[in-house]
């Protein structure tokens, strides 16, 4: 909605102002599980773990006031016109999966930035209290990461608006491919400082990568299949690069006799390429006319077909 709303050069940068939304809920959360912490550890385990989630009911009712008063796009209100007019056959998620190639790639383009959200703050935690860091430390870690994600996040959205959704994003995984083994580097130091140092560098290849996620897929599809494609690709991007990651390093962890970051590094440089193979293969979006037909129709693709006569003119 925010890109169907925005101006044609500035669709990144409110994004970007939207996408804050990640690193300010994080920081919510981070606070609210410190402040729960303070506890008594028995408080704790009997009611205090429920309070925040109790707490996520103003959020539910914020979310539900904006969804039913927020106005409709133009672009998506022409979509609906046609539909109701018997002009759009076709469920959107059928037509999504009968060309999948955009769906594909707008998944493992997500993968990279997913994987590393994973890596630098679920994980970093289990990681780092298993090579001696306190809990305490690590959660500032994560206070800082955020911090950096609510100025990289709007930061690296302009800039795709300038440089273009490929260069921003293959800028992010490049950065992942070249930086996660000093990023754990300065993790396994096993010093505040630099613990906390290697989170905030991981967090800004990171949002390199996030930052242009939003528009990027939004322009991937076309208004009839635009919410079905760029959601499915991004839930799907989420569930393999944020959900198995975890999985997937807990197990590389734990089949080795010495807690090492070199399986951590492989994972995150494999992520890394997964995106930058996809946005390799990713046309540039940015500037794209949203009006347009979706993009991997072949029928609204093709140029108008013309005829030749016998002399060789255009008729």
């Amino acid at each position: 909605m925010v890109v169907e709303h925005a101006d044609p050069g500035r669709r990144g940068l409110w994004s970007g102002v939207m996408q804050m939304g990640s690193p300010i809920g994080f920081l919510l959360s981070t606070v609210a599980v410190t402040l729960t912490s303070l506890l008594p550890h028995a408080s704790f385990l009997s009611w205090g773990w429920r309070v925040p989630f109790l707490f996520s009911a103003v959020l539910l009712g914020i979310g539900l006031y904006v969804r039913v008063s927020i106005s409709e796009s133009p672009l998506f209100r022409q979509a609906a016109e046609a539909r109701d007019a018997g002009e759009a056959p076709g469920m959107p998620l059928a037509r999504v999966l009968r060309r999948p190639r955009n769906l594909v790639l707008a998944c493992a383009v997500g993968i990279g930035p997913f994987a590393l959200t994973a890596l630098i703050s679920t994980f970093m935690l289990t990681y780092a209290t298993a090579i001696g860091y306190a809990t305490s430390e690590v959660m500032t870690g994560l206070l800082f990461t955020s911090l950096t994600g609510l100025v990289s996040i709007p930061l690296f959205s302009a800039l795709s608006d300038r440089l273009g959704r490929r260069a921003v994003v293959l800028g992010g995984a490049a950065g992942v491919v070249l930086l996660a083994h000093p990023v754990y580097a300065l993790v396994d130091a096993r010093s505040t400082t630099p613990l906390i140092l290697g989170m905030v560098l991981g967090q800004v290849v990171q949002s390199a990568m996030y930052a242009p996620l939003g528009p990027l897929l939004s322009e991937m599809f076309g208004t009839r299949v635009r919410y079905t494609g760029a959601s499915l690709g991004y839930q799907l991007a989420a569930l393999i690069g944020g959900g198995f990651t975890p999985m997937f390093a807990g197990t590389l962890l734990s089949s080795s006799e010495d807690v090492s970051s070199t399986p951590l590094v492989v994972l995150a440089v494999v992520c890394g390429l997964v995106t930058a193979l996809a946005v390799w293969r990713t046309a540039e979006t940015r500037g794209r006319d949203l009006s347009a037909e979706d993009p991997e129709d072949p029928a609204a693709a093709a140029p108008p077909r013309t005829r030749t006569t016998s002399r060789g003119a255009q008729a």
